[in-house]
């Protein structure tokens, strides 16, 4: 990912660690500001890169964090309850199918 001129260093840190699973970075971002689980640029949260990447711990910290799952992105039509096997990332049905834990309150 390149980063935009115009985003801010913590939020472009947040979607980069939600991209590449980078589970330390998250957690050090999300216990210092939980709100940025729901931040996002163009239109794309954090959740979307995680969802995606099929980063389910990301994703579960992000929901704990209070992720807003209904928001899917700048084009629509893109759920995040359905992560990508572009990367090959799922070993069988199982893994793929496993439910997404409830938004916590």
């Amino acid at each position: 990912m390149i980063k935009p001129p115009d985003i801010e260093d913590v939020v472009w840190e947040v979607l980069t660690a939600a991209n590449s699973g980078d589970s330390a970075s998250m957690r050090r971002l999300l216990d210092r500001d939980p709100s940025l689980s729901r931040k996002g640029y163009f239109y794309t949260p954090p959740i979307h890169f995680a969802v995606r990447e099929g980063h389910l711990e990301i994703v579960e910290m992000l929901l704990a964090a209070g992720a807003d799952v209904e928001w899917n992105g700048h084009y629509g039509g893109e759920d995040c309850d359905v992560p990508s096997d572009s990367k090959g990332q799922y070993k069988d049905d199982q893994s793929r199918d496993a439910p997404i834990p409830p938004k916590q309150q």
